[in-house]
């Protein structure tokens, strides 16, 4: 994954913990609005953003000053200081319950809210226990897609088919890679070996 699509993937993320924490419209479209330019431009955000090249950043079609001021970050320090603020705010589980299809801000933050899922084993719960039915425009046919994703999600007793395993050790890996210090990244473990389903992702 390049610079430029992690910090798409960045960005469409912040537009969901944003969402999730009831921040205001505004930043929920601005956030992912950047992410959607970040995934199309054609542009080198990479070597703009290294040179500190504000100027050039706005002058692409939907990247402001305080997006621009967010990949220069991301180039020259490796982090984005809003997404680790907007991180330690959320369950580390809410954003794999994002993961789910089907499942959007709105209604994961709905679950957070009235029912206190805070990850897929506190959603399988209200599954299960049928209390999931009692949210709003939360009737069975929906449930049983969601139950059908989460098995999807969760091959063989938690395992994750290599297929899901590997976009995601390929996207960490990648962020990692842009943290100064750090000189080589890369996963291993089963992931590396190429099995079928993984347990963790490791990575050196």
């Amino acid at each position: 994954m390049s610079f430029t699509k992690a910090a798409a993937t960045m960005f469409n993320e912040m537009s969901q913990m944003i969402e999730l924490l009831g921040g205001d419209r505004f930043r929920v479209n601005a956030h992912a609005k950047a992410a959607r330019v970040l995934k199309d431009t054609t542009a080198d955000i990479e070597a703009l953003a290294e040179a500190g090249d504000t100027k050039a950043l706005v002058a692409i079609e939907g990247i402001g000053k305080g997006t621009a001021g967010k990949l220069i970050e991301l180039a020259q320090h490796g982090n984005m200081s809003e997404y680790d603020e907007l991180r330690n705010q959320i369950p580390k589980g809410l954003m794999e319950v994002l993961e789910i299809q089907g499942l959007g801000p709105k209604t994961v933050k709905l679950m957070w809210d009235e029912k206190g899922v805070e990850s897929i084993d506190d959603l399988l719960k209200i599954i299960e226990d049928g209390s999931i039915l009692e949210l709003p425009r939360m009737g069975q046919k929906t449930v049983d897609n969601i139950k059908e994703s989460i098995e999807f999600l969760s091959q063989q007793g938690g395992r994750l088919h290599i297929g899901i395993a590997q976009g995601v050790a390929d996207r960490f890996v990648e962020m990692m890679g842009q943290v100064k210090g750090v000189k080589r990244c890369a996963f291993a473990g089963s992931l590396r070996r190429g099995k079928e389903t993984i347990g963790d992702i490791d990575i050196l």
